[in-house]
């Protein structure tokens, strides 16, 4: 099956994502005059080398083009969720080993909402133990596969130990005491600079001894049925209440919410308070609702102005892909190198150095070149097999030539030979067993 059989029936998508059966292959490819109508035993053959190589995926539908290497499909998924929400996703990483140990996704959230100092320090500390968390299930999941696969006596990796009596300790700590004395009986425990970070969080935000009105509107099943109904409440607000919110800040109804509270504290009657404690009165319990309602009307309809919801918010944790070592496979780095020429990254420093690279480069082939010449050791002959991979042949449709990809790379290659052989007494100095090829982000 050579290159021009398999590059015709590639050219029968037309669209990535699009299922094709078998007939309508079959009319693409007679029609550019590669098989006779009669000749079913040559497609079939064909089709099935192809599914067998991993270029092709048959389902009930049809045949989907696998346009993608595998290993990068299990990201597909994040992929449309950050085409979704295109502004509002920040992705963020924890180091470790040779570079990093995990990736974290969040989905529907924007760093740039992180303005506040006790924001700022919670969100980097939850964060981190998340990824500490990840990678102690990591571990957990591959020892009890090694013990399942004849390793019984295996003992679990220390990492698993720690998390799993931290969380012990979290637990019996945390579970019949408030969160006020905890900080007074175990903050003393921490290292002087985390204890000053973490006495500027509890400054800010330690429970009053006086009623907060504004901490009691965070009642987020109350809130999710406002956002679902925002209109209704609306409504409903000006209708039986009279309040309109075309006509008040967030900032105006808290302080009439405030002072209605407060006159409540100030003319509630004795007897209802010494019968109930502090029930209020019918009169007195609406008037609070409808201006509580009212605020947190009006904090969702701004929400709602941000194109999010306080209710699709997810995190999604993965080994990170610079220490995966299926990411170092040719068709892996080939790839990676195809996605660093095509378009500058955000990351502001990333970006710079993209661009000091195409400076230097001038063309998207010689970008590829240049990054996939880091990784010496992939064979040329290796190299020019991937031609005929369907992403390959459709990245390069849009974007540069194959053939001048690979004359770039055997010539940065042999120049980078030319530059070793000139320094002898550098390459005897470290050895060959520390010389490897350099990994992206390591």
């Amino acid at each position: 099956m050579n290159s021009s059989v398999i590059d015709a029936i590639l050219s029968a998508w037309t669209r990535e994502e699009e299922s094709l059966s078998y007939s309508r292959i079959k009319r693409h490819i007679v029609g550019k005059g590669i098989i006779k109508k009669t000749n079913d035993r040559s497609l079939s053959r064909w089709l099935k080398n192809l599914t067998d190589k991993g270029i092709l995926k048959k389902t009930e539908e049809g045949y989907f083009l696998e346009m993608k290497p595998k290993a990068y499909q299990v990201f597909d998924y994040l992929s449309e969720l950050r085409r979704k929400y295109d502004n509002y996703i920040y992705e963020g990483e924890v180091g470790g080993l040779i570079s990093h140990v995990c990736a974290l996704t969040y989905l529907n959230f924007d760093e740039t909402l992180l303005q506040k100092d006790d924001e700022r320090q919670a969100f980097d500390t939850i964060s981190v133990r998340l990824a500490e968390l990840f990678w102690a299930l990591y571990e957990l999941r591959n020892a009890i596969l090694k013990r399942r696969c004849g390793l019984a006596q295996l003992k679990l990796p220390d990492d698993v130990i720690r998390e799993t009596l931290f969380g012990m300790l979290t637990s019996s700590i945390g579970e019949h005491h408030a969160t006020e004395e905890i900080v007074e009986k175990y903050s003393t425990v921490l290292r002087p600079r985390e204890k000053q970070v973490f006495d500027n969080l509890w400054k800010t935000n330690k429970p009053s001894r006086k009623v907060d009105y504004v901490d009691r509107l965070d009642h987020e099943l109350f809130f999710d049925k406002i956002e679902e109904n925002l209109e209704s409440y609306k409504k409903e607000l000006k209708k039986t209440a009279s309040i309109d919110l075309e006509k008040y800040t967030v900032e105006e109804l808290i302080k009439k919410f405030v002072q209605i509270n407060e006159w409540i504290q100030r003319n509630h009657a004795k007897e209802m308070q010494e019968k109930h404690s502090f029930a209020y009165t019918q009169e007195e319990s609406e008037l609070e609702a409808n201006y509580r309602t009212a605020i947190l009307t009006k904090v969702a309809e701004a929400i709602k102005a941000l194109e999010t919801s306080l209710e699709d918010f997810a995190v999604v944790l993965t080994r990170h892909p610079a220490t995966m070592n299926q990411y170092f496979t040719p068709e892996h780095i080939l790839y990676e190198a195809m996605e660093w020429a095509r378009a500058p990254p955000k990351d502001e420093f990333l970006k710079n150095l993209w661009q000091e690279t195409l400076d230097e480069e001038k063309t998207f082939e010689s970008m590829v070149a240049e990054r996939i010449s880091h990784y010496r050791s992939i064979n040329i002959k290796t190299l020019e097999e991937l031609r005929s991979r369907p992403w390959v042949q459709r990245e390069l449709s849009k974007f540069g030539n194959f053939d001048k990809i690979i004359k770039l790379y055997k010539s940065k290659i042999k120049k980078q030979r030319q530059n070793e052989e000139k320094a002898p007494s550098l390459i005897g100095f470290l050895g060959k067993s520390s010389r490897r090829p350099h990994g992206k982000n390591l």
